[in-house]
């Protein structure tokens, strides 16, 4: 149920507010409430809010009405602003439509805003930089209208199912949900102890010049990856998951996959590919924000959730000298810690990578050290990030002989709760 009296804002207003805007409103607090801000805190406060959203079908269903209040719960571009209104945020407030890389772009685009700003810099005339930041998706299914719209190019499976990495897959099911996460800047140990995980790195690349405007871009999509990696000081061989775009389409699933194979090769150790797809549909401009928080999730645990609908691969896809294992079961990854790769692909070109960092807080691996499949060979490497980083994960103990933080990393501060439901 939605607290209007919260949020001040009028019955009426609620009424004809589209479900997005208060799901964003929702969620959006929730996870500025789990990272210790509370309403009489946020006011003021300079937190930055990027909503990832390529709207819905609310305006075309409701949108003829007549009205203030009816004309502000339509428009699409105003779900962040009606949040930092509500609860008085004084940073950027922007929507990022990208299509189905949207929400993975507004993480990019928050992370960027924290990045640090040294001293002898002049101030711009407008000030990007905050110290932190509420990175939003939402993808809502209100009317039967897009899916006849996708359905003529044969973009959604007649199955109703992703079926990603698998012969079979013939087009993707929609999926709807919101999810808010709130990142910012690790000054100590202590402060990065509270966090769940920490986004070491992104990127944001676009396509060019393509075989069409919706055909992927393998080169692109390497770059992209590269540029995060880069970027977070990470080699291929120390990340031992990457949740992919992966919708299940014939020509998409095997350009992502190659892709993902120029760049990862180089490891004794076999990767994790998974889709947050299989587990609860595309998600479109949230999907990558679904994946996020399934990274984070995996990350506390542990363990990789299998991909649902897999049973025999693309024969289309080259994984000849790429060690990789496409996950049918639930599957522990083999260290008490580890690094995720989260890729999205919007069908304009547009494309995102964010790299993960982060230990299991729950399960058998439940532990305060920080480690890898090759922890011995690895260990200073990963006391060195924890040094410059800070160490992600609530503290569990004393005496095991961890570094101290000292310089600061953008962190993701506290898990949000949002709501995904695949169709």
């Amino acid at each position: 149920m939605f607290d209007n009296v919260f949020f001040g804002l009028s019955e009426e207003e609620a009424h004809v507010m589209s479900p997005g805007q208060r799901l964003v409103m929702q969620t959006g607090y929730e996870a500025l409430h789990n990272a210790g801000i509370t309403k009489a805190s946020a006011m003021g406060l300079r937190c930055g809010v990027y909503l990832g959203d390529s709207g819905c079908d609310w305006p075309q269903l409701f949108g003829h009405l007549a009205g203030p209040a009816r004309a502000l719960g339509s428009a699409q571009g105003i779900g962040g602003s009606r949040l930092a209104h509500s609860l008085g945020l004084t940073g950027p407030t922007l929507t990022v439509d990208t299509a189905c890389s949207s929400s993975l772009v507004a993480i990019g685009v928050a992370h960027t805003a924290l990045r640090k700003v040294s001293a002898e810099q002049v101030d711009p005339g407008v000030n990007p930089h905050v110290k932190m930041a509420l990175a939003q998706g939402c993808n809502l299914l209100l009317s039967p209208r897009m899916y006849i719209l996708y359905s003529g190019p044969h973009m959604l499976s007649p199955r109703g199912r992703c079926f990603t990495f698998d012969g079979t897959a013939d087009g993707y099911a929609r999926g709807e949900g919101c999810g808010s996460l709130t990142l910012k800047m690790s000054p100590d140990a202590s402060e990065a102890q509270l966090c769940l995980a920490m986004l070491i790195g992104s990127a944001v690349n676009q396509d060019g010049r393509s075989a069409s405007m919706t055909a992927p871009n393998g080169p692109s999509q390497q770059q992209c990856i590269r540029t995060s990696m880069l970027e977070s000081k990470l080699s291929a061989s120390e990340i031992n998951v990457a949740e992919c775009h992966g919708t299940g389409t014939a020509l998409g699933d095997p350009i992502e996959v190659s892709a993902l194979r120029m760049v990862m090769q180089e490891r004794p150790l076999p990767i994790l590919n998974t889709s947050a797809k299989t587990n609860l549909g595309h998600l479109e401009a949230s999907a990558g924000m679904a994946g996020v928080l399934k990274c984070v999730n995996l990350l506390n645990s542990s363990s990789c959730p299998p991909n649902n609908h897999f049973r025999n691969l693309n024969p289309h896809m080259d994984t000849n000298g790429y060690p990789v294992y496409f996950a049918n079961e639930l599957s522990d990854y083999g260290s008490k810690s580890g690094m995720t790769g989260v890729s999205s692909f919007g069908f304009g070109g547009t494309n995102a990578r964010g790299d993960l960092w982060g230990r299991a807080l729950r399960g058998s691996r439940k532990t305060e050290l920080l480690d890898t499949g090759e922890w011995v060979v690895r260990r200073q490497l990963f006391y060195d990030r924890v040094f410059h980083y800070g160490n992600p994960g609530s503290s569990l103990g004393k005496g095991d002989g961890t570094p101290k933080a000292q310089s600061q990393g953008s962190s993701l501060k506290l898990l949000v709760s949002g709501s995904a439901r695949g169709k």
